[in-house]
């Protein structure tokens, strides 16, 4: 049998392995976190100090290369693990209780003990790694302290999962939103240049891998008329067929496509960020344009939730959807909406 490693002089409040597993981050009372070798058992370097209180959480980037340690003395720190060296500090109000790396390392989340301001909210917290600076307003609610925060395994960053005692879960859709906005800001660009989008849903948003999501497919999907009939074109770039779940009852009436009816395709590629699936998913292809030409529209998605943000987003999304073209917002009023009600709240 092995001896356990030694090298704390206090209890271990926190452990994590690195995403290649040769290494250990671990966390103390003593305010040092402490890289050991998951092989040897053994410490790879000298006590990262920084930290002037206990250290309650400590998490590795998704490449391995910075440890995040959160701490009672209302900071988290970044280590670089190749220097072993700190090499960034985000300043917070709370005890930070729980930290945990956003799939593409772009954010970190934290959750926090409320104290010293009791009875101010148990707060989470989301962080830019890059500006090492608050990403956005504390996400209140929890009646309790927040013990545990988790990004959503699918290398997605656009849900957090966070718990805390009273098992309360919450999911945030503040990713969502800022993703809707990375949409309307490329239609907007494209708009600004007179020119639309034939085939505007989700599977042509790429996101790219600093987590920005981008529009494709810019010469694919026009809607034609042939054998009598409505027939949507296949893409040339991923083969897949364009549908009628997407398109503005005025197309379906054969009128030409415009900047309105790609705000149509946006509200709807905006509804499928959200719930995950394509708009109208318990309709046949053929009673989707039966419904669409009768004026039905999608009905809200639970996964908006009733708080305010969701409110405002639902809001947005049917204001895209106006049977009268004229009325709809253009890209640059959805992208002011989406940047100061959805992101910045």
């Amino acid at each position: 049998n092995e001896c356990p490693p030694e090298g704390h002089t206090s209890y271990v409040t926190s452990v994590a392995y690195s995403p290649d597993g040769k290494s250990v981050a671990s966390g103390s009372w003593h305010g040092n976190v402490r890289m050991w070798d998951a092989h040897r058992s053994s410490l790879i370097c000298e006590p990262l100090r920084g930290h002037s209180d206990m250290v309650r959480s400590v998490s590795y980037s998704p490449l391995g290369n910075l440890i995040a340690s959160g701490s009672d003395d209302k900071t988290i720190r970044l280590w670089d693990t190749s220097t072993h060296q700190q090499s960034g500090i985000l300043q917070g109000n709370d005890w930070f209780l729980s930290v945990a790396f956003s799939p593409n390392a772009r954010f970190i989340a934290s959750g926090s003990s409320g104290f010293p301001h009791y009875p101010a909210p148990f707060a989470v917290q989301l962080w830019d790694v890059r500006k090492r600076k608050a990403a956005s307003n504390p996400f209140n609610g929890h009646t309790k302290k927040v013990w545990s925060v988790s990004f959503s395994p699918d290398s997605a960053p656009h849900a957090s999962y966070i718990s805390g005692p009273g098992w309360i879960i919450r999911i945030f859709i503040d990713y969502r939103g800022i993703f809707c906005a990375h949409v309307a800001s490329g239609l907007e660009y494209m708009h600004g240049h007179n020119t639309v989008h034939g085939d505007l849903k989700a599977v042509n948003v790429l996101v790219s891998r600093d987590g920005i999501a981008r529009i494709s497919d810019f010469d694919s999907s026009i809607l034609s008329e042939a054998n009598s009939g409505l027939v949507f074109s296949v893409s040339s770039s991923n083969a897949r067929p364009a549908t009628m779940r997407w398109v503005a009852p005025e197309l379906l009436s054969e009128q030409a496509e415009t900047k309105n009816t790609n705000m149509y395709a946006l509200g709807m590629t905006m509804l499928e960020i959200f719930t995950g699936s394509s708009p109208f998913p318990e309709r046949k292809d053929v009673s989707v344009i039966l419904a669409v030409l009768g004026g039905a529209v999608p009905t809200r998605p639970p996964q908006l939730g009733e708080e305010e943000k969701g409110n405002m987003m639902w809001h947005l999304m049917s204001l895209c959807w106006n049977r009268d073209a004229t009325a709809r917002p253009s890209s640059a009023q959805m992208v002011n909406a989406l940047v100061f009600h959805i992101c910045m709240v």
